[in-house]
C-alpha cells in the first residue's frame, strides 16, 4: 500500500470513550482566517491557559497552551454550515431548528490568509478493546451457600426463609435470593450479582448496574459469557461416557444415558457485542446444572468461541467451585489432567487464562494459574501465577476487577501514521474531570508511540485512562500524519 504525505498545518485527534471525533484544522484556501483573537482584541486574548487556567468566555485553548479564537458569535467568521461555539470555535451547524441563523453583518477583514493549501481532515483515533471470555462454573455445586450463612447456623435470625421481592422485605442482615430471605446467596447467584449488579427486586432489570462489571466496563472490553457443565443421571452407577459435541454449538440440555440428544460440554455463550440486555436476559433464566468437564469447555471457547472475536488480546477467566471431571468420566471427578492440558494449549494460542477458585482452592487450581500464564505447572512459590481464591462477595468482587482492570488496554490506534523521527513534535493532553493534563514523550508517566499507528499511555496516564471518565487530544503539526 503507498502512503501520500498531506500538507496539513495541524491534525487534531479527539478520543473520548464513547468514540467522539474533533474536526482538523479548517485552513483552505476558503476557509476562516484562525487567530482573530488580536484582530479583534477579544478580552483574555494571548493568556497562558491549561489544566486549572481556563481561558474566559468566547476562548479556548489551543495546542500551545494560549487562549485564542477562531470567531465570534456575531462575526460570521464560519463557513455556510457552521455556527460560532461558546468557546469560539467554528463547528458544525445545527440544523434540528430549520431557517437560516442571523448573525448580522459580516466586518471585513481584509482578504483569506494563504496558508499553504492546506485541506480540511478529520482524523480518527480508537481505543484498543481486549477480548474478555468469563466462563462460569455451571456445576451443582454452584447452588451451595457463599461464605457462612447465619440462616443455617444455631440461633437463625428471625426471617430466614421469608417470601420477599427485595431486600427491603428482609431483615437487616438478610438478602432477597430468588424470592427468599437468606443469609448469604449461594455461589451461582454470587457470581451473576458480581457480574450483571446486586440485586435490588427480583422483578426483571431488578439490578443495580452500577455494581456490574459487564455493565461498567462494557465499553472497555469485549466480553462474552460462557457457562458450561454436562448432565449425567448415574442411575445407580459412575456413569459415561457422554459423547463429545461435534457441532461446535454444545448447547443442548438433554439429561445422559437417557436422553440419546445430550452431549457434553453443554455450554451456552453470550456476546456482549449482542446487547447487555439481551446478555443479562438470557443470563438470568439459567441456572446451575450438574457435571464440571473444564478441560472440554476450555477447549471449545478456543476453537469455536475465540475465533469470531474482533482481531485483539484474548484472556479467558475462569470461574469454578470444584475438582474438574470429563466427558468420558462424569464421575468421579479425575479431569485435573484434561483441565491443565487444555490450559497449556489455550496459552499456546496466545490466549492466557486467569483462575478464580469461588469457595474451593488446591494445589490443582494453583497448578491451572500457573499453565494459564506460560509457567511451568510446579512452578516455584516466587514466581507464581496469582491464584484468586473467594470465599465470599467481596473476595469474588475484588479477584474480579483486578483481573478485569488489568486487562483494559492503555493503547489507542490511528487511522494514519506518524514516522518515529517525528514522534516528538506531537502533543497529547490527557482530559480529564479534574482538568487538563499535557503527557510528555516516553515519560514513566507519559505517553509513547508504540508503533507508527498506535500510541500507549504509561503509569499513571494509563491509570487515569483505564476508568473510562477521560479523553484524549493529540495534535501533530502539517504534513506529519501519514495516510494510506
Amino acid at each position: 500500500m503507498s502512503y501520500v504525505r498531506l500538507p496539513v498545518p495541524a491534525l487534531l485527534l479527539l478520543l473520548t470513550t464513547v468514540g467522539a471525533l474533533s474536526p482538523g484544522c479548517s485552513c483552505s484556501d476558503s476557509a476562516p482566517t484562525r487567530g482573530i483573537c488580536s484582530t479583534l482584541g477579544l478580552p483574555g486574548c494571548g493568556n497562558a491557559c491549561g489544566a486549572g487556567s481556563p481561558c474566559p468566555s468566547g476562548l479556548y485553548c489551543d495546542g500551545e497552551g494560549t487562549c485564542e479564537a477562531d470567531c465570534t458569535p456575531t462575526g460570521d467568521q464560519c463557513r455556510d454550515n457552521q455556527m460560532c461555539s461558546a468557546d469560539g470555535q467554528c463547528v458544525a451547524r445545527d440544523t434540528s431548528d430549520a431557517g437560516p441563523v442571523d448573525q448580522g453583518p459580516r466586518p471585513d477583514f481584509g482578504p483569506p490568509v494563504d496558508m499553504g493549501g492546506c485541506v480540511d481532515e478529520t482524523v480518527m483515533a480508537d481505543r484498543v478493546v481486549p477480548n474478555v471470555v468469563v466462563l462460569v462454573d455451571q456445576s451443582g455445586s454452584m447452588n451451595a451457600n457463599f461464605g457462612t450463612n447465619a440462616c443455617n447456623q444455631g440461633g437463625a435470625p428471625a426471617g430466614c426463609g421469608a417470601s420477599c421481592t427485595t431486600n427491603v422485605d428482609c431483615s437487616a442482615g438478610l438478602t432477597c435470593t430468588d424470592g427468599t430471605c437468606r443469609g448469604v446467596p449461594n455461589r451461582w447467584d454470587a457470581v451473576r450479582d458480581v457480574l450483571l449488579g446486586s440485586r435490588t427486586t427480583n422483578l426483571p432489570g431488578g439490578r443495580d448496574a452500577s455494581s456490574g462489571l459487564f455493565p461498567t466496563l462494557g465499553d472497555r472490553i469485549n466480553f462474552v459469557l460462557s457457562l458450561y457443565t454436562a448432565r449425567w443421571d448415574m442411575n445407580g452407577n459412575q456413569g459415561g461416557p457422554i459423547p463429545l459435541c461435534t457441532d461446535g454449538i454444545c448447547n443442548t440440555t438433554g439429561t445422559a444415558p437417557a436422553d440419546a440428544t445430550a452431549t457434553c460440554p453443554q455450554i451456552v455463550n453470550f456476546p456482549i457485542s449482542g446487547g447487555l440486555a439481551a446478555l443479562t436476559t438470557a443470563y438470568e433464566a439459567q441456572t446451575w446444572a450438574d457435571e464440571t468437564p473444564t478441560g472440554e469447555s476450555i477447549s471449545h471457547v478456543v476453537q469455536n468461541v475465540v475465533p469470531g472475536l474482533p482481531d485483539q488480546d484474548t484472556f479467558i477467566i475462569l470461574a469454578t467451585d470444584g475438582e474438574p471431571d470429563t466427558c468420558a468420566q462424569p464421575n468421579p471427578q479425575n479431569g485435573q489432567e484434561a483441565s491443565l492440558q487444555a490450559v497449556e494449549a489455550a496459552f499456546a494460542a496466545g490466549i492466557p487464562t486467569f483462575v478464580i477458585g469461588v469457595n474451593i482452592s488446591s494445589t490443582h487450581f494453583q497448578q491451572l494459574a500457573n499453565v494459564g500464564q506460560g509457567l511451568a505447572r510446579n512452578e516455584p512459590m516466587a514466581t507464581r501465577a496469582q491464584f484468586f481464591p473467594a470465599n465470599d462477595v467481596s473476595a469474588l468482587t475484588s479477584a474480579l476487577n483486578q483481573i478485569l482492570r488489568d486487562r483494559i488496554s492503555c493503547d489507542v490506534t490511528l487511522n494514519g501514521q506518524v514516522p518515529a523521527e517525528d514522534a516528538g513534535l506531537g502533543t497529547v493532553i490527557l482530559q480529564t474531570p479534574g482538568g487538563n493534563v499535557t503527557l510528555i514523550l516516553d515519560d514513566t508517566n507519559g505517553w509513547q508511540l508504540l508503533n507508527s499507528s498506535t500510541i500507549r499511555l504509561n503509569g499513571t496516564a494509563c491509570d487515569t485512562w483505564k476508568d473510562g471518565q477521560s479523553g484524549l487530544d493529540i495534535n501533530f503539526p502539517c504534513g506529519t500524519i501519514i495516510f494510506g
